[in-house]
């Protein structure tokens, strides 16, 4: 689990079917609290039987850091999803659309 902090919905996977993209976790928190840190940026992908998270590795989302906002960019006929974070650098990610 991690506290997420930006979604956005897409068909990423070109089915015809909306999908979630999760992102967040939160450093700056209480020592007595700890990292809220678990968070590596979450696919979840609609299926017949309800949602199915798909592998960082098929997706090619990686987000470990403090995330705070997605958006989508379309630049010559592809979609792009746009991320950042607090202290992070804005980030692209064109992804796979064999995601399963």
């Amino acid at each position: 689990m991690f506290p997420v902090r930006c979604a956005t919905f897409a068909d990423v996977n070109g089915d015809g079917k909306t999908d979630l993209i999760l992102a967040g976790n939160r450093f700056n928190v209480r020592p007595d609290v700890g990292r809220m840190d678990a968070g590596q940026g979450l696919l979840l992908l609609q299926t017949p039987g309800g949602w199915s998270a798909a592998e960082n590795t098929e997706s090619g989302l990686y987000l470990p850091e403090e995330m705070t906002d997605m958006k989508w960019l379309t630049l010559n006929l592809e979609r792009y999803l746009l991320v950042s974070g607090i202290h992070q650098q804005v980030r692209s990610y064109h992804i796979r659309k064999n995601v399963k």
